[in-house]
């Protein structure tokens, strides 16, 4: 991937406006359903979720969850209202394998027991309920500390002081 500029948007940058227009995007490889004549994959990013379809070539041997970048248009999905809170999709022009996952211990959809969840931490926090509280938790923290700045507070970091474990 060297020269290349590995994303031109994030997932949660497409809309009616982008229709036609050639993207770069990149995340991971969430699902992926292969037909005889076409794919539909879904790449996550973080953001949000589309779904890109392809040739099946393209991701029949590409494990869930692998890092890709997938370069494509950004075409209107049909059918538009079937219930589908995304309004396009990306017809990949080609789609470039970044890092390959392993084997996963856990799935990514699925509900590890609580040993399982701390022993997987990384890959639990790609669940979208595990996702929705770590950004409010972060949300939470950012308003708090800017309130306390404002309020004349100081935020103090003294790992010198704190007792060692």
């Amino acid at each position: 991937m060297a020269g290349k500029h590995y994303r031109t948007h994030l997932v949660s940058d497409l809309g009616e406006a982008e229709i036609g227009s050639q993207v770069r995007l990149a995340g991971w490889l969430s699902f992926k359903r292969v037909h005889k004549r076409v794919a539909f994959a879904g790449l996550r990013d973080g953001s949000w979720t589309v779904q890109v379809v392809c040739a099946p070539d393209q991701v029949v041997d590409v494990p869930r969850e692998s890092c890709i970048s997938v370069a494509g248009i950004v075409q209107q999905r049909e059918p538009a209202n079937e219930g589908h809170a995304e309004l396009v999709e990306v017809l990949a022009s080609g789609i470039d394998v970044v890092n390959p996952a392993a084997p996963l211990p856990v799935p990514p959809d699925g509900d590890p027991d609580a040993a399982g969840r701390r022993r997987w931490r990384y890959l639990d926090m790609r669940r979208p309920d595990f996702g929705r509280a770590l950004l409010l938790r972060a949300r939470v923290a950012f308003v708090l500390s800017q309130w306390a700045a404002e309020a004349g507070f100081v935020s103090l970091d003294t790992p010198y002081l704190a007792q060692r474990s």
